[in-house]
């Protein structure tokens, strides 16, 4: 049970409704580290593949799945951060 609590990284949840408004199925929502996709969890379904890099269930489409640089969007926001900057003092330097 421990492995299965780790190996998913639950987004949310999602609850289909009827007309009345009495849940009739409930979903986990399980979101890629890397580009943020968002995807429903059937019964049915495996959780999808493992990233051994960032150790996090990945959505599997071409762009997120080895070989590929793993840039969890932590790692992509702080990448555009420090390119800000930079542009920023490039920007003050230049006005000089």
């Amino acid at each position: 049970m421990l492995l299965q609590r780790v190996s998913r990284h639950t987004a949310g949840t999602l609850f289909e409704r009827d007309e009345s408004g009495k849940v009739v199925a409930e979903y986990e929502l399980l979101q890629c580290p890397h580009c943020q996709f968002t995807w429903r969890m059937t019964p049915d379904m495996r959780t999808g593949p493992w990233c051994t890099r960032c150790g996090a269930v990945q959505c599997g489409r071409p762009e997120c799945t080895p070989p590929f640089e793993c840039q969890p969007i932590e790692r992509q926001v702080e990448l555009w951060e420090r390119r800000a900057r930079l542009l920023e003092t490039v920007a003050r330097n230049y006005q000089r």
